[in-house]
């Protein structure tokens, strides 16, 4: 009698491991094709920043940011325009552009359908006048309204924008060891 209780006890056993190895056979490959086809979906569906501003040179002026930010997110691709305020205040209402560059000092009012950051941005200390005169430009302080629109939800907009002000931070006030 203990003998058949002993025999059938193993075969239990054995049952439910072979069930369990079977079971964390199946997870494993759904967890292994899971992230094959999320690593592919990030390979095929690159992410398209637009930004513009009125200005080439603010443009310029976030070159390092936006360069940064894409080493760190390889799949986001950046398309940079510049115009005329009004033509790119449309463009931002009909999305056809995600991030917007404006002096601090435009006088363009914007509605309450825009959301804005301020971000400190260097000019050129030097400038070349025409005769060939390099003439010192006092050192103050110049800032970029970053502007978009607050019904556009986007993730990565967000961490654009999260970026250019890090950037620019760590460029004005001197903490760059603490962010690395």
């Amino acid at each position: 009698m203990w003998l058949l209780q002993d025999l059938s006890l193993i075969l239990i056993l054995l049952a439910t491991f072979a069930f369990g190895y079977y079971v964390v056979v199946r997870f494993g490959d759904f967890i292994e094709e899971n992230q094959r086809l999320i690593a592919e979906g990030n390979r095929n569906s690159q992410c398209k920043i637009h930004i513009a501003a009125e200005t080439p040179m603010l443009l310029n002026s976030i070159a390092s940011a936006l360069e940064s930010y894409s080493e760190s997110a390889p799949y986001v691709e950046f398309f940079l325009s510049s115009g005329q305020i009004n033509h790119l205040l449309d463009k931002l209402i009909n999305e056809r552009i995600d991030i917007l560059l404006l002096a601090d000092d435009s006088t363009e009012p914007l509605g309450k359908q825009y959301a804005s950051v301020r971000i400190p941005y260097e000019k050129t200390k030097m400038l070349a006048t025409t005769l060939g005169l390099t003439v010192e430009n006092p050192d103050e302080e110049k800032w970029i309204r970053v502007v978009w629109k607050k019904s556009l939800k986007s993730k990565n907009r967000d961490r654009v924008i999260t970026a250019l002000e890090m950037e620019h931070c760590r460029l004005k006030c001197g903490y760059a060891d603490y962010l690395d």
